[in-house]
């Protein structure tokens, strides 16, 4: 298949938006279907597998191409060009669809009179070996829905989110990837990483220390230690209701997910914990990032000016 390169995932453009319309596809892309058939050039590859046929029937149907020396069977130098043509056209196909062996060894038969096929016997190994050469890229098929999400996996959770919590940018890629790809209980694993990520970050933000080794308890509880310290009022009640979430998460879903108490997660158990994940995200970046600033005003911008009278007045 077109690799899913986890977690080497690469940004693409298909043929036809880059300079190089023959670049191949690479692992973690998405192309339509029509970019497929422009890149694997689905016309020249009928072309060759109706000359493959042709060909393997003249060994049989026509004997004006064989000739015949004592007990050596050659070629005569009509099909020996015939031959050398298909032949290479296979090695190219080969090198098209990244086998690139099986382009070599086609084109070594290709090019050298000694080892061209005079037996059909020995033309259909070097068929059935280049079809096999190009079987060896499938497609991984997307909805349109997951496509969507994949294509939005840098930023899901929106640019707010990223901007409060940049550690968490590389897991809930993973966790996007991997819910697009219908790999659930993987996406709900790097979900709770991105969330465990989220907690040393707050308790950092709040003033914390957090060893390296901290599990997401013991996190927890220096956040408590820093939440105690804040004056009472909005802020701290803030705070403590974000402590409190954090800690039915662990209980609820993070043991759970670490540790074997449960076979696995389905795709919609997954897509509810990724909607859960991003609105808790969301809400939790609002303590992260200071408030914006207020809209200007007339006074603000020109000191001493006037407010504008209101109308009727």
């Amino acid at each position: 298949m077109l690799d899913f390169a986890y977690p080497n995932m690469l940004d693409s453009q298909p043929p036809g938006d880059s300079d190089d319309s023959r670049r191949l596809p690479q692992p973690g892309e998405l192309w339509s279907f029509w970019d497929l058939m422009k890149w694997l050039s689905i016309t020249p590859l009928v072309d060759i597998g109706d000359e493959i046929v042709r060909v393997r029937g003249l060994y049989f149907l026509d004997e004006s191409f064989v000739g015949k020396l004592g007990q050596n069977q050659t070629l005569v130098p009509k099909f020996a060009q015939r031959l050398k043509e298909v032949l290479g056209q296979m090695a190219d196909a080969c090198e098209h669809f990244d086998a690139p062996e099986m382009a070599k060894f086609l084109k070594d038969h290709a090019t050298d009179d000694d080892l061209l096929p005079t037996e059909w016997a020995v033309y259909d190994t070097l068929c059935k070996g280049f079809w096999d050469g190009i079987h060896g890229k499938s497609i991984f098929v997307l909805s349109r829905a997951s496509m969507d999400l994949y294509r939005e996996r840098k930023t899901p959770f929106g640019a707010v989110v990223s901007r409060a919590f940049k550690a968490i940018d590389a897991e809930l890629e993973r966790a996007t990837e991997c819910l697009a790809f219908g790999f659930s209980t993987a996406c709900v694993f790097h979900l709770m990483r991105v969330m465990e990520k989220a907690v040393r970050q707050m308790g950092t933000h709040l003033g914390a220390t957090i060893p390296d080794d901290a599990d997401w308890g013991t996190v927890l509880s220096k956040m408590d230690e820093r939440i105690d310290l804040m004056p009472k009022g909005a802020e701290r009640t803030r705070w403590s209701e974000a402590r409190k979430n954090l800690w039915h998460v662990k209980e609820a879903v993070r043991n759970e997910v670490m540790h074997p108490r449960k076979e696995g997660y389905i795709q919609d158990e997954a897509e509810a914990n990724f909607r859960a994940v991003k609105t808790f995200m969301q809400h939790m970046a609002s303590l992260m990032l200071p408030p914006p600033a207020p809209a200007p005003t007339a006074a603000t911008i020109l000191p001493g000016a006037k407010p504008v009278p209101k109308s009727g007045g």
